[in-house]
């Protein structure tokens, strides 16, 4: 399956979809973006356009209805609503080029899923539990 972009100049990175909402969602890492589609690719949009620089990985939390995606610049992780609002600073502090993250929401409670994050520089594989 092939979803067409409707930014040509795309380099589309990191993808993750929501059962929820039936959408795909991916980073962009030529014009720093956040952005979902239907599978079929219509209703395209982007989601977080601002204070990215290096959007690399990507998670998707159907149940909790939330986007975690990793900064490799600004060495942090993030976390917002599906469509972008209440963005905040996940993890901060102790990474180091964090490159790609998974999430595992049956190992930590509905709330509180568990994050596993991979560092390119140090080639760690950390564990969170998030709150």
């Amino acid at each position: 399956m092939r979803i067409p972009l409707t930014q040509p100049t795309s380099s589309p990175v990191a993808l993750d979809y929501s059962f929820k909402d039936e959408k795909v969602y991916w980073t962009d890492v030529a014009n720093d973006t956040i952005s979902r589609a239907f599978l079929n690719g219509s209703s395209q949009e982007t989601v977080v356009s601002t204070r990215l620089s290096n959007p690399y990985g990507l998670a998707v939390d159907s149940f909790g209805q939330n986007i975690y995606w990793t900064d490799g610049t600004e060495n942090v992780i993030e976390v917002a609503t599906l469509n972008g609002l209440h963005r905040r600073v996940l993890i901060k502090n102790d990474l180091e080029d964090p490159r790609d993250l998974a999430l595992d929401v049956t190992r930590g409670y509905a709330e509180s899923p568990v994050l596993y994050v991979v560092e390119l520089c140090l080639w760690l594989l950390n564990c969170f539990l998030l709150d």
